[in-house]
């Protein structure tokens, strides 16, 4: 699972600079509008680490474990999802009638 939450974000983060590139932007305001590569990569890695931690922490709790499971399979399908949509989102007014 943790393999899985580092390939979402990479997926993510990859595709959010394949967006940028092709004239589009970041609305994540802790990325700021146009990130560069540099602070996208830190600051993926930063909250990938921290979940990371955060589910070994919660394997080891009987208590915890199922819920930090679910949580970490929400992280994982939200990035995938926002890493489909930066792929497929046409900043050049694709689908406008002129």
């Amino acid at each position: 699972m943790k393999i899985g939450m580092c390939v979402a974000l990479a997926f993510d983060a990859g595709t959010t600079q394949s967006l940028i590139g092709r004239g589009g932007y970041e609305i994540d305001p802790v990325y700021g509008r146009h990130p560069g590569i540099a602070r996208q990569v830190l600051t993926t890695a930063g909250f990938g680490a921290l979940a990371v931690v955060l589910l070994g922490k919660t394997e080891r709790s009987k208590r915890l474990r199922w819920p930090g499971r679910v949580a970490a399979l929400g992280i994982i399908g939200s990035h995938l999802v926002l890493g489909y949509n930066n792929a497929t989102i046409c900043t050049h007014g694709c689908g406008r009638k002129r």
